[in-house]
């Protein structure tokens, strides 16, 4: 069986909400996936009024939630060769997410208990358009299609967080497995190494980007207003080059948001990509590549929790190597234009 891909989300960064003690409740609206990318509507408190604040996730066990995370890319490629292949890819991505913690241990690792409640898909290839929504009947195509996402509908899997945003471990993805694995009738054919592999590229390519949007690691200092942070992100090894990312992190001010006050932090992604020795000795050259973003996020000190975050990021990059083509071999050159933006609201 081959790996399989999850394109759930692919950028490196990236309303108000009731009682914690109650269970979190519907959309009343008519689109629940209608999200808001505008900026938090919140009253400035005075400089000197709210300082030395903690952002830490300081959650008690019971406390549930809602999210909505939409994600929105636009990638545009072409290929240079004989003739120019050009692709535009225009695609959002809508999860309703429900979350619970569950237990929190003496050193203050929580775990806590997700689950999606929808997912929507809206996507437009070169014209060609593609939708998606979880709850609606499907046809046999589909259903092979999008099994992955029937299967994590409302199927419940866990993590293990620390307080300051370290995501420890994701538990229980078994159950999301087994369950697309079965429908896509592998459950018996496969070895116990194909599952543990399924698995894996289920938390790694599914899970845990979702859960590392909602909990993102931050500082273990208190802030004020004007603090400012740095922090250096894991390499990220792709076939051709690596990116080496630094995060920079600003407190720009507290605000009051329905009488809870908020953290106001701007973010500034700032990237280095390095061409891999392989492809630099298969000929590849890389020209001018740029990799970027920038963020704002709301965090509800009162809650503990992220009340907004919007991200945006772009990359840049052509590419040129010889490659074989109907006339011989001869110089390729692939040229790729992209921005992902996510919205996180807590609801």
């Amino acid at each position: 069986m081959k790996r399989i891909i999850f394109p759930l989300l692919l950028a490196g960064l990236l309303a108000g909400c009731g009682d914690n003690t109650d269970k979190p409740k519907e959309s009343q609206s008519a689109d629940t996936f209608a999200f808001d990318s505008s900026a938090l509507k919140t009253v400035p408190l005075a400089a000197d009024e709210i300082k030395d604040v903690s952002l830490a996730y300081e959650l008690a066990p019971g406390t549930k939630f809602r999210y909505r995370l939409t994600s929105i890319t636009e990638d545009k490629q072409s290929i240079v060769a004989d003739t120019t292949i050009s692709q535009t890819v225009l695609q959002t991505m809508s999860y309703l997410i429900d979350a619970e913690i569950k237990e929190v241990d003496q050193s203050k690792v929580f775990e806590v208990e997700l689950k999606f409640a929808q997912i929507g898909v809206n996507a437009d290839v070169n014209g060609n358009k593609v939708t998606y929504r979880s709850g609606t009947k499907l046809d046999s195509a589909d259903k092979e299609k999008y099994t992955e996402y029937e299967a994590m509908i409302n199927t419940p899997f866990s993590a293990r967080v620390d307080r300051y945003g370290e995501i420890l471990e994701i538990l229980r993805a078994d159950r999301i497995a087994n369950k697309a694995l079965e429908m896509r009738g592998y459950q018996d054919s496969l070895s116990s190494v194909e599952k543990k592999n399924y698995q894996l590229d289920l938390i790694e390519g599914a899970l845990k980007p979702v859960v590392n949007q909602i909990f993102r690691k931050l500082t273990d200092r208190k802030v004020s207003k004007d603090s400012t942070w740095q922090m250096l992100q894991q390499p990220v090894e792709l076939p051709i080059f690596r990116l080496n990312n630094l995060h920079q992190y600003k407190v720009t001010g507290f605000e009051k948001y329905n009488e809870n006050k908020i953290a106001v932090i701007d973010v500034e992604l700032i990237s280095n990509i390095v061409v891999s020795p392989e492809a630099k000795r298969n000929g590849v050259t890389v020209t001018k590549p740029s990799y970027s973003g920038t963020g704002k996020f709301y965090f509800n000190v009162d809650k503990k929790l992220f009340q907004k975050v919007t991200t945006r990021t772009d990359l840049h990059l052509t590419m040129e190597m010889m490659a074989p083509t109907p006339s011989g071999m001869r110089k390729v050159k692939r040229i790729q234009n992209a921005v992902t933006r996510n919205i996180l609201e807590l609801l």
